[in-house]
Order: C-alpha cells, then structure tokens, then sequence
C-alpha cells in the first residue's frame, strides 16, 4: 500500500510539472508568434514615450526605460533571494580517525555477478574488515560465490532495486558497527585496491562523504550515452546544492556512520544524488577523489536493467529530497517565473489599450495574463507553507537530537 501511494504521488508530481512546461511552451510559442506577427508593436512598447515629441518625450522614455529597468533588476533580486543557497548547518565536525581504531565495512550490491564478484570481495578484504553482500534476487551462483569468498551475504528473494539494495546494505553495516561505510560495484569496473585513496580523505578529517570521480581517474570504457547523462545529472546535482563535486553518479564512495545517523534514504531505485543532495543538506562535507573505471571484464550492466525507467525514478529521487530541503527554491521559482510571464503580458495588453486605443490581443491573452499570475501566486504561497513546515521540522528534529 505505501509503494502504491509512493507511485501515486510520484506521478501527480511528474504530471504537475508537464502541465506547467506545457504552459511555459504555449506562453513562449505566442509571444514569438505574435513578434512575427507584429514586429513594429513590439518595438513601440518600449520606445512610445518619444512619439510625444520635444524634451517631455526625451524624459518620458528615460522614465519609461528606468521604470522598466528597475523592475527587472527587482525581480531579478527576488529570483536571486529564492535560489541562492542558505549556508548550511554544521551538524557533525569533521576529526581525524585512526584507521586502527575504525570499523571499516564495505558493502556489495549483486545481480547475476558469480564470474566477478569474487575478486571484488578478496581485494576489498584487504582495506574492509569486513564485506557485506547483498545480493538482489540474482538467479545464478553469486550468493554461493560471495560466500565462499568469505563475504557477509544477505539475499533478496526478487529483484528489488539498486536504491533498497544498497539501503540494506548500509542498514546491516550500522548494524555491526561500523564506523565507515564503503560502496563498489560487484562488477569489477571500479578499482577496489583504490580503496586507501577513498578512506584517505575521512581518515585525515578532510570529509564526511568520498566520492569516488571516475571523470577525475581514468575511463577505459563507458558509452557516450551514459557519459553524457551522467555529466547531466551531476551538473543538476552540483548546481542544486552549490557543490564542487564531478560525479553525482559514482557507486564507489565512503561514509561515515554519522551520516546515516542524520539522513533518511528513501529511495528503491537510487542512492547516488539522493545520498548527496541530503548529506549536504544536513551539514556535511563532501569532497571527491580520483578513481579509474575500466571495462567491464564479465557480461553486460545487469543492477540498472531499464535506463529510461532508472532516469524517470532518479529524477523523481532528486525532485523529492530537493523538496524536502529547499522547497522555496523549489517552488518559488515556479511561482515568480509564472507571475513574471502573467505581469509581462498584462503590461503589455494595458500598452495596447491605453497607448495605442485598440485591443487587438483579444479576450485570450487577457485570460492567460490572470490565469500566470493568479497560479504563480498560488504556487508561490504553497512554497512558503512548505518551507515554514520544513524549517518547523528541523527546529524540532535538533531539539529531540539535542
């Protein structure tokens, strides 16, 4: 019943924003229509004052071109005040840990890796003190090759999701108490001996969150597609946040227990941007570190069977913990491009009507200027509840930790 509603919402969201870029289209394609159509009125919008003649019309065009000026630079500011990021709480220090002293865990996501998985799990040995297995509902030898490998091993009957694999995965690690977490595929592609570089900057008291960058390592093979949709995430990812990190997509990363003490991963289909967009959220610092990312030696990509429904799902991932942590930003920069787009149009209609006496625009452009600005309010004051909510929220959720 809960993944109904997870589904259900999922989609009332992913239809919300069609229908608002729907309507940004529609808005675009008139107004470019209607510049073809009338080249000469536009331009008169800004430059009317001067057809009064003489020094009054020299003034009325710089008070008209002032006004017009200033309110841009006004909206501007508020659309800058929406999205700026609000400097982030310092939840948990970074310190210096002795490498002795720490339990360090990796854990394994598996489906259908008995030919690979082996060589992950003996290499990770050397740097883990311990390796957990979670196999996803695999169908050939990987939970019986894991655990000849010597690795914990924990086996889902179906096929469950890289996101809820890797949750599991993580929640057995703080089980047995660990004090870093490490993450690799069971693939092969990632390097396990680079482990040391990616526990080096946690040790050393420099981050709370490794990413291991294959774009800042070296990259014997991956697909133009799958470059470029990853470049794209991280570049959403990076900007959301305001983060100098290179690859939001990585699997091969390292965390510290506290991490998961302060954030919730919700998500069944991923981990990658969800993990990063709420650790940063919550304070903790993140940096990124070079890794090599080879072929894959044994058979095709088999965690991620379907890109198109795995990009459908990490962008509603990335949209939800985006919510949840900067819904003003969020919403009100729908709700002020909405009410722009509206002021525009109205500004231009009273032009018409009250400059040039006619009302050629007609009843339709009338309709749409109230509609963008009667919907970017709405918009705009369900952003502010959600943020009084959300602030309410970590008020109360630092009391109880306190």
């Amino acid at each position: 019943m809960p993944k109904l509603l997870h589904m259900g919402w999922s989609l009332m969201a992913l239809s919300f924003f069609v229908v608002v870029f729907a309507l940004f289209g529609f808005i675009i394609y008139e107004f470019v229509q209607f510049i073809i159509l009338n080249p000469q009125s536009f331009l008169d919008f800004f430059i009317w004052p001067l057809s009064v003649g003489g020094i009054i019309g020299i003034i009325g065009e710089f008070t008209w071109i002032t006004f017009l000026a200033g309110g841009i630079l006004l909206i501007a500011h508020v659309i800058k005040k929406i999205l700026t990021t609000e400097k982030r709480p310092e939840v948990v220090g970074t310190s210096k840990i002795d490498r002795e002293d720490a339990q360090v865990i990796t854990v394994i996501p598996a489906y259908n890796e008995e030919e690979g998985i082996a060589e992950v799990i003996s290499k990770s040995l050397k740097y883990s003190d311990q390796v957990i297995v979670i196999n996803d509902g695999s169908t050939d030898e990987t939970e019986k090759v894991a655990k000849e490998s010597k690795a914990i091993v924990k086996s889902h009957i179906v096929n469950r999701g890289l996101g809820l694999t890797v949750r599991d995965g993580i929640n057995e690690a703080m089980k047995l108490g660990a004090d870093i977490i490490l993450t690799i595929d069971a693939d092969g592609q990632y390097d396990a001996d680079q482990i040391p570089d990616v526990l080096k900057p946690i040790l050393d008291g420099k981050a709370d969150l490794v990413l291991g960058s294959r774009f800042m390592g070296t990259i014997a093979h991956m697909p133009r597609l799958k470059r470029l949709g990853n470049k794209i995430i991280t570049l959403i990812t990076r900007n959301l946040m305001n983060l100098d990190i290179s690859d939001a997509q990585t699997g091969f990363r390292a965390i510290k227990r506290e991490v998961f003490e302060h954030i919730v991963l919700t998500s069944d289909y991923s981990y990658t941007q969800e993990m990063i967009i709420r650790a940063s959220a919550e304070g903790f610092h993140l940096v990124d570190v070079p890794v090599n990312f080879y072929e894959r030696k044994h058979g095709e990509s088999r965690l991620i069977r379907n890109p198109a429904e795995y990009s459908l799902n990490s962008a509603m991932t990335m949209l939800r913990a985006y919510r949840d942590y900067r819904p003003m930003t969020l919403f009100g920069t729908i709700g002020v491009l909405m009410m722009l787009i509206g002021t525009l149009i109205g500004l231009y209609i009273a032009y018409e009507f009250f400059v040039l006496g006619t009302f050629d625009t007609g009843q339709r452009l009338v309709t749409l200027s109230a509609l963008m600005m009667m919907s970017g309010i709405q918009v705009l004051l369900f952003g502010l509840m959600a943020d009084m909510m959300s602030r309410h929220f970590v008020k109360t959720r630092t009391v109880l930790r306190s």
